[in-house]
Order: C-alpha cells, then sequence, then structure tokens
C-alpha cells in the first residue's frame, strides 16, 4: 500500500509541479502579449484550469505529506487515548467533509459540461470541475490512510502529528 501511495504522490507532485510553471508562464506570456498590443485570449483561462488543478492536487499532495496546519500544541499534552480518540474524531470529520466534496463535485460535473471557455472554444469547463472529484477522491485516501495508522498506533508523537 505504501508503494501505491509514492507512485500516487510523486505523479501527483509532478503534476502540480508542471501546473505551476505552465501557469505562471500562460500568465506572464499574457500579460507580455498584452503590453505589446496582442492580447492572448485563452491565456486567462488555460490558466485557470491549470491553477485548479494544481491547488487541488497540491492540497492532496501537502495533505499526505503532513503539510498543512496542525495545531498539536494542546493536544500533545493530555493522554494517548484522548489524543488517539480526538485524532480519529478530526479525521472522521475530514472524510465526511471529503466524502461530500467528491459527491457535490460528480454532481457539478454535468452542468459545466456544455459550458467552454471564452477563448479557447471546444474546450470545456467541465475539465476544471473535474479537479474537485478527482482530487477529493485522493485526499479521501489519504484521509483513510491517515486513520488506519491512528487506529494501529500507541505512538504519542506519531498520532500528536496528524
Amino acid at each position: 500500500m505504501k508503494s501505491i501511495f509514492k507512485i500516487i504522490s510523486k505523479v501527483e507532485m509532478a503534476i502540480t509541479m508542471t501546473c505551476l510553471a505552465v501557469f505562471t508562464s500562460i500568465i506572464f506570456l499574457g500579460a507580455l502579449f498584452r503590453v505589446f498590443g496582442h492580447p492572448l485570449n485563452w491565456s486567462a483561462d488555460i490558466a485557470l484550469f491549470l491553477f485548479a488543478w494544481a491547488t487541488f492536487l497540491g492540497g492532496d499532495v501537502a495533505f499526505r505529506e503532513g503539510k498543512l496546519v496542525n495545531i498539536s500544541i494542546l493536544i500533545e499534552r493530555l493522554p494517548i487515548k484522548l489524543q488517539k480518540t480526538i485524532a480519529i474524531l478530526i479525521y472522521t470529520i475530514i472524510l465526511v467533509f471529503l466524502v461530500s466534496m467528491v459527491f457535490y463535485g460528480i454532481k457539478l460535473c454535468p452542468t459545466t459540461i456544455h459550458r467552454s471557455f471564452n477563448g479557447v472554444q471546444g474546450f470545456s469547463y467541465i475539465w476544471v470541475t473535474l479537479s474537485i472529484p478527482v482530487s477529493f477522491s485522493l485526499m479521501c485516501l489519504t484521509a483513510v490512510d491517515r486513520l488506519i495508522h491512528i487506529l494501529k498506533s500507541n505512538d504519542k508523537d506519531m498520532i500528536s502529528k496528524m
């Protein structure tokens, strides 16, 4: 299971980094061309597409790596059983939120299939909308993995940093 998460994490990181690099380049080129009087009509649309994917996939990378904001100063001082209970409760709430985002993201997709970008004809807005259920599904896998580790572990440091 760890090897699958490593592969997923590497792929997500590569896609996220690529999206950010291309996003930055497109925004720069769009501004540069606008200065010279030849605006790129498609630059903002493609940048939005790339930014959505980079944001949500990057969120899962940060979640998996434990790089999100975590206030553990209070939890670290509690007994291990209470820490574990709080961590399970928090991850259950997170999982409910993530599943609802997947559900509503999937529900939103058909409403955007016929919407196209102004600057890019034939490029459906569904490709931006798909970033929600895909990324949040990956975050669900991360949350379930974390929850399993919490349930199996009695390591105080690992539980308080989850």
